[in-house]
């Protein structure tokens, strides 16, 4: 199989690079040689990373089986999922013969590397001695790769089981590198979270030094919403709680769309109070951790229905106080 040589390498890697490559990478050329490696390090906090290479076999890259690509790696520094860029196709002196560039990616486990994605590009990309860009943009636990000479396109992806924290260059010819770079997309999660936990809730709300509503747990009641302006996220389960002379909504339970991304003690709201009595504005984040925008506000009708108002959306959502 093409580009399993380069295992050894890649197993081999030591951390940093010997170029002058930094953390976030480097926009000045240099020349890797085979059997070295240059990372760059990624936040594992981060929501995403992406990683794009531009790059140049010196030799003859149909001769020989040339091959190079990126290492995805975790914070241990096992790697988990490698794209590497090979020559496929019949040889320079076969007229009727189709060349391409081929795009293989193998995944890491404990039997070792094997293949599970390739894509065969003939079009615009270097098929001779000329650079080519490696992109991969790997969010969500999901990496995908893009190649091309004048213009990226997507040729495949691949699940990968971690955080990315370090991303490996490697190559089995000297390599004229003129870019290796990176960026990185925050996780708005993180800046979400609270020290708030079911129990902790349940305690707090137990005890007689706790104010009364809407203090405590609301759970969903109804809505009033225009379907094509907005959907509901979920039925979800609230609990509010004092915070910076107003209230905080702490995330509990019930979301739908993108259930994977909240967890309870989340921030799911801020209510900040007004001049009129039981009216707040609203800070609300949607179901994608997104702000919902201005103009959001809140009502609270005899200490027991709780209304948001979305007026930008065609919304609103009722929850009605359970219990403290």
């Amino acid at each position: 199989m093409r580009g399993l040589l380069l295992s050894a390498v890649i197993i081999a890697a030591v951390s940093g690079c010997a170029f002058g490559v930094t953390a976030a990478g480097t926009d000045a050329p240099f020349r890797l040689e085979p059997g070295d490696t240059c990372r760059v390090e990624a936040d594992t906090l981060a929501r995403g990373v992406t990683a794009e290479v531009r790059a140049a076999v010196t030799s003859n890259p149909s001769r020989g089986d040339a091959a190079w690509g990126v290492t995805l790696n975790d914070a241990a520094g096992a790697p988990m999922l490698r794209g590497e860029i090979t020559w496929g196709g019949n040889d320079y002196d076969d007229t009727f013969g189709q060349r391409s560039l081929l795009v293989t990616l193998y995944r890491r486990d404990g039997r070792g590397w094997s293949e599970c994605a390739r894509a065969s590009l003939p079009a615009h990309v270097d098929l001779h001695r000329g650079p080519n860009s490696l992109s991969v943009d790997a969010s969500d636990g999901v990496a995908r790769f893009s190649v091309g000479s004048d213009l990226l396109q997507y040729a495949a992806s691949a699940p990968y089981p971690r955080r990315v924290a370090s991303i490996d260059l490697t190559a089995n010819r000297p390599l004229k590198v003129k870019y290796f770079v990176k960026s990185e997309t925050p996780d708005p999660a993180i800046g979400l979270q609270t020290m708030w936990t079911r129990p902790a809730l349940d305690e707090y709300f137990a005890s007689p030094d706790t104010p009364g509503a809407p203090v405590g747990y609301w759970t969903y009641l109804d809505r009033d919403i225009n379907p094509q302006w907005a959907v509901p996220g979920g039925f979800y389960t609230l609990a509010i709680v004092p915070a910076d002379g107003g209230y905080d909504l702490i995330y509990v339970d019930g979301a739908k769309t993108n259930d994977n991304l909240w967890h309870t003690g989340m921030i799911k709201g801020r209510m900040r109070p007004t001049a009129f009595m039981n009216h707040y504005s609203l800070q609300w984040y949607d179901a994608s951790l997104t702000e919902a925008g201005p103009e959001c506000s809140a009502d609270i009708t005899d200490g027991a229905i709780l209304t948001l108002n979305f007026p930008l959306h065609h919304a609103i959502m009722r929850y009605a106080f359970v219990r403290r």
